[in-house]
């Protein structure tokens, strides 16, 4: 099969498209619901020019954001926004723990705020169970401490016939009191279809 392309030029100028921005981001909701910021991955805070709601007074969420800058306002209009699961790691016996297969997108680390993880999971229409693992291998001699963060997922009994895009993310800010930045590590497992994928960033 051709296919042709023809260019027309056009008499009337026409205004661009706004440079839409997709990413994941935090959002800062103060006290009056309306005063909202938006932190970005690069560490940039810029207030939202259009409040959204849904979301009560303080409250800081991770959200995948499609937004555009306004440089002239020095704020961001939102066009989509979408909360991300992002509970913290606990505790969780090894005999209850699950591991049923993802395939892994990307896992990285937004400073020592989150750890992030986008996946593809299989499903066939049915709710699955995800949670952040936690376990601790202290510091001895030389040796740094470490955290280890290991995808709790149980699919239950759904089937495989598509696959969603997810992100999850994990706060690791609350490890500031026990982590060293720079020293000690944060070690994140997830089980994949074709075996564990395991990622280490310092903290």
């Amino acid at each position: 099969m051709l296919v042709g392309w023809t260019c027309v030029a056009c008499e009337d100028e026409v205004d661009p498209l706004p440079a839409y921005v997709q990413t994941l981001a935090d959002l800062q909701v103060g006290t009056d619901v309306v005063r909202q910021t938006l932190t970005l991955e690069d560490g940039r805070t810029l207030g939202v020019l259009n409040p959204v709601g849904g979301f009560p007074a303080d409250t800081l969420a991770r959200v995948y954001a499609i937004y555009v800058e306004d440089e002239a306002k020095g704020g961001v209009r939102l066009y989509g926004l979408q909360r991300v699961f992002s509970p913290r790691a606990e505790a969780i016996p090894a005999e209850e723990m699950r591991r049923d297969p993802v395939k892994v997108i990307s896992v990285w680390k937004t400073g020592t705020r989150w750890l992030n993880l986008h996946l593809g999971i299989m499903s066939g229409g049915q709710a699955h169970t995800c949670a952040f693992a936690e376990e601790w291998e202290a510091a001895v001699g030389d040796r740094p401490a470490k955290v280890r963060i290991t995808l709790y997922h149980d699919r239950g009994d759904d089937g495989e016939f598509y696959t969603e895009d997810a992100y999850l993310c994990c706060p690791l800010r609350h490890y500031a009191d026990s982590l060293r930045a720079g020293v000690d590590s944060v070690e994140v497992r997830v089980q994949a279809y074709d075996g564990e994928v395991v990622r280490s960033f310092l903290y």
